[in-house]
């Protein structure tokens, strides 16, 4: 090889050098000031979560006179959700109003919880924890402990601050779907109308034995039914009465929950859509009914997102499609919960597995004493470099405060025992 030719190679490697240390000194420089950033937004926007067992410290970091929808997301499976969740329910019944709690539970499910908040009778506590799945992820020992001190508290209230539980989700189990179809045809038994189509459909529900029940025999049932909520509402408002919304929201979770089973062709970020378009659908007949109310969910992180997420594997959140309506466009305010220390339940009830953070996350942690239980960061001020930069959530298309509003870092939480 000659000697320019040397020297030219020579050249080539000290130029490549250059840039790959350029490069990875760039992403020094850039993560530095990141972090230096996130500090800067953080230090002045964070308080301790618990002052007690039972209320938050600074209520006055949620600015809760913003909102309507308050929808927080967590990692499920791991025991100090539940108390958060409690303090979640007492602070925004307090200082928001809140009478609404949302369950991403399916609304068969939440028909008995509901009763159990309004009356205390343990059979329908019992009642609604027996249509989930041994293995699912609120089917534990803390989440029951969660509604005997919801208990508890709604039982002290004045008749005006009561809250109200609806499910929003899809059918859990078969146990669930069977329950689903019981309770409507036992509402329209005795139904009164003059459409003879609705008369037909509904002939053919109290023709059908719960008990024999197949996927294919209900998908055609709900999808006639499904239907005639879209045709027909006025109609059935009006013969159903008190009863609609109970009937509507039977009928939206069984219809999607099993249409599912016969949607092998899409994949899984349409299928998840689809199941948020259903809460959704949900969520608006309950609007209708209680256009005063303030609501307030603790659900899985994906739901609670105002915009899309790759790595969540969905395009149109619940949140995300609340926040967008006519009626509540900016009023929704979500919380994002990040673990430090933490671990979930998994699969079996001899699994479990540490909640691992990003990157970002981690400085949070930060601000986290050892002693304190969680702490709440509110990062969408003005100058927040949450507003400048899409952080924590993977493949974001927005900045991390288009997200969710507020994060909470919880420490040192164990997994959930399964019942």
């Amino acid at each position: 090889m000659s000697s320019k030719k040397i020297r030219y190679a020579v050249c080539s490697l000290i130029i490549l050098a250059f840039l790959a240390l350029s490069g990875i000194l760039f992403f020094v420089v850039d993560m530095i000031s990141t972090k230096n950033g996130i500090y800067s937004s953080l230090k002045d926007n964070h308080c301790e979560f618990f002052a007690s067992d039972a209320l938050v410290s600074d209520g006055g970091l949620i600015e809760t006179q913003n909102y309507k929808v308050f929808l927080a997301g967590e990692v499920k499976g791991t025991q100090k959700n539940y108390d958060v969740r409690l303090a979640l329910v007492k602070l925004l019944n307090e200082r928001a109003g809140m009478n609404q709690y949302l369950s991403m539970l399916s609304p068969s499910v939440c028909i008995y919880l509901d009763e159990y908040l309004n009356n205390g009778d343990e059979s329908n506590l019992e009642k609604a924890f027996s249509l989930l799945p041994s293995i699912h992820p609120e089917n534990n020992v803390e989440h029951y402990e969660f509604w005997h001190k919801f208990y508890a508290f709604n039982s002290g209230l004045p008749d005006y601050k009561k809250i109200s539980v609806t499910g929003l989700g899809g059918e859990v189990s078969d146990a669930s779907t069977k329950e689903a179809f019981i309770i409507i045809k036992n509402i329209i038994a005795d139904v009164q109308t003059d459409d003879e189509n609705l008369l037909l459909n509904f002939k053919k529900i109290s023709e059908t034995n719960a008990n024999s029940l197949t996927a294919s025999t209900l998908l055609s049932l709900f999808t006639d039914l499904k239907n005639d909520l879209k045709l027909k509402e006025a109609a059935l408002r009006l013969a159903l009465s008190d009863d609609f919304f109970i009937y509507a929201s039977l009928v939206e979770s069984v219809y999607s929950s099993v249409n599912m089973n016969f949607l092998d062709s899409i994949n899984e970020t349409q299928k998840n859509d689809r199941m948020e378009m259903s809460s959704y659908q949900i969520f608006q007949y309950l609007y209708a009914e209680n256009k005063n109310d303030v609501f307030f969910g603790q659900t899985e992180i994906k739901h609670a997102l105002q915009a899309a997420s790759d790595s969540e594997k969905i395009g149109y959140p619940l949140a995300r499609q609340i926040n967008e309506s006519t009626q509540l466009k900016h009023k929704v305010c979500s919380l994002f919960f990040t673990y430090r220390d933490s671990y979930a339940a998994g699969t079996t009830q001899q699994y479990s597995y540490r909640i691992s953070q990003s990157m970002y996350e981690k400085e949070f942690n930060v601000f986290a004493e050892e002693n304190q239980s969680c702490v709440l960061f509110k990062i969408d001020e003005d100058d927040s470099i949450f507003k400048k930069q899409a952080m924590i959530v993977t493949g974001a298309s927005k900045c991390t405060a288009d997200y969710f509003q507020y994060v909470l870092l919880i420490n040192n939480s164990q997994a959930v025992t399964y019942r």
